[in-house]
C-alpha cells in the first residue's frame, strides 16, 4: 500500500466551492502526516475527543414508613411429648405469631430424659447425637441462655426432639417476646 497523500487540487476545489469542509480541509491540511502502512486513519490523529462529563444524579430513594416502633412483651410457648415407654420423643411447638427467643427450660421432664435437636423454622439451634441431660437446662445450667436472640415468623415451629429412658413426658418451655398491639 503507497502512503495517501492530499493532492493540491482536491484542496482547492473544496476552497473555491465555498464549503466549510473544504475550508477546514485547507486550513488544516498541513497538519496532515502520511500514514504507515499499518496504521489506520483514526491512529493518525494526536488529537482526542474527550467526552463531555455528565452529572449523573442519583435515583430518590423510596420514603422510609415511619410507623411506630414495634413494642415487645413478654410470652412463653410450650408443648410436650409423652411416651408409654423408653424411646424418641418429639415436641413441635406452632407460633401464631413473631417470636423473640430469649430462654428454654425443660422443667416438668421426666428424670433421666436427653435432649438430642432444637430447630428454629429450617435453621438448628442445638443438636447432640448423644444427647444433653435436660438438667443441664435447668435454672442454674450453662445451656439456660443457648436460645437467646434466635427469631421466628408466625406460623413456623419450634421443634425439639429427645429420648426418654423410660415411660414419661418431655416438656419444653421457650421464653421470649412477640409484638404487642397498643390499645
Amino acid at each position: 500500500m503507497g502512503t495517501p497523500t492530499v493532492s493540491s487540487k482536491s484542496l482547492s476545489s473544496g476552497a473555491q466551492g465555498g464549503s466549510r469542509s473544504g475550508e477546514y480541509a485547507a486550513s488544516h491540511a498541513a497538519s496532515l502526516k502520511p500514514l504507515r502502512a499499518s496504521q489506520s486513519p483514526r491512529e493518525s490523529s494526536s488529537r482526542r475527543r474527550r467526552r463531555k462529563p455528565t452529572s449523573r444524579r442519583r435515583r430518590p430513594s423510596r420514603p422510609r414508613k415511619r410507623g411506630s416502633a414495634v413494642k415487645w412483651g413478654k410470652t412463653v410457648v410450650s408443648g410436650s411429648d409423652t411416651l408409654a415407654g423408653a424411646g424418641q420423643a418429639s415436641i413441635q411447638i406452632r407460633l401464631q405469631h413473631k417470636f423473640k427467643a430469649e430462654d428454654v427450660t425443660f422443667e416438668g421432664s421426666a428424670a433421666g430424659s436427653l435432649v438430642n435437636t432444637i430447630f428454629f423454622g429450617d435453621k438448628l439451634v442445638f443438636q447432640s447425637s448423644n444427647g444433653v441431660p435436660v438438667s443441664v437446662f435447668a435454672s442454674t445450667g450453662f445451656l439456660r441462655k443457648l436460645v437467646t436472640g434466635h427469631e421466628l415468623l408466625a406460623g413456623l415451629d419450634i421443634n425439639v426432639t429427645g429420648t426418654l429412658a423410660g415411660a414419661g413426658t418431655l416438656q419444653a418451655t421457650v421464653v421470649g417476646l412477640k409484638p404487642v398491639m397498643a390499645c
